[in-house]
């Protein structure tokens, strides 16, 4: 780990205080944080301007007991350092702040994550579709683990 990472960790912390919930440097160069969902958004806007992480390398979700969890990988330009900054939903209120009015790459990620994992991001100017039909509808999210799979052909 190098003085840059530490510098950014300690920032970052003093900055959003007790809204993160976990912050990790597990290698040099890396960063890990969960933060809570009422800050999502200006943590993201935050790192872009004070450190230049405004390369989004992608946008990963995992489906745990209770809650998703949305993964934004983000990648500080002049620094060489990426930084995951991630936050949780519970499933009954499966809700997050979007973070494409900060970094647009995030635009059809959200989207995806939306439309198969069921988080409804606020402020996104338009979910959509990307894999699913337009009348899926209410069949539910496909990639959580209490879908259930019904092998009778989609009709449209």
């Amino acid at each position: 780990m190098t003085q840059t990472e530490t510098a950014i960790k300690e920032a970052f912390v003093a900055k959003f205080k007790d809204k993160v919930t976990e912050i990790t440097i597990p290698r040099k160069r890396r960063i890990w944080t969960v933060v809570d969902r009422d800050v999502l958004s200006e943590s993201v806007r935050y790192l872009a301007l004070e450190y230049d992480m405004t390369h989004l390398a992608t946008v990963s979700c995992t489906d745990n007991d209770g809650y998703i969890e949305v993964l934004y990988h983000l990648l500080a330009r002049g620094h060489n350092i990426r930084m995951t900054v991630s936050s949780r939903a519970p499933k009954d209120d499966c809700w997050l702040p979007s973070v494409t009015p900060v970094i647009p790459g995030a635009y059809q990620y959200e989207a995806e994550v939306w439309e198969m994992m069921g988080v409804d991001f606020k402020n996104h100017p338009g979910l959509f579709h990307v894999e699913l039909p337009d009348n899926w509808g209410d069949k539910g999210f496909p990639l959580r683990k209490d879908w259930i799979f019904d092998r009778r052909p989609y009709n449209e």
